[in-house]
């Protein structure tokens, strides 16, 4: 979801972004904020990042297969959504 956000978020070719924040921020900024993307969106990339940092650092909590489906649920809408924006004039 990060690289299909951040591909939303090229408007100018010489933007590039080198934090995840960056990019959840400038998302939330141009397409949610600005009602042109469902709010539900900008939910999934940030829950997917919180679990994928959570699988990578957290000792105590491990990831179940449910939240997984979800997450891929939630990454195979979202990637089809910014889709439909990129080919959208």
């Amino acid at each position: 979801m990060f690289y299909a956000a951040t591909a939303a978020l090229l408007n100018d070719p010489g933007k590039t972004f080198k934090r995840h924040s960056t990019v959840h921020n400038m998302f939330l900024d141009y397409w949610i904020k600005t009602r042109k993307i469902e709010p539900d969106y900008h939910r999934y990339l940030t829950s997917a990042f919180d679990a994928r940092s959570k699988a990578d650092y957290a000792v105590d909590e491990a990831a179940t297969k449910d939240d997984a489906q979800l997450h891929i649920l939630h990454a195979e809408a979202f990637i089809h959504r910014v889709r439909e924006l990129l080919q959208t004039p």
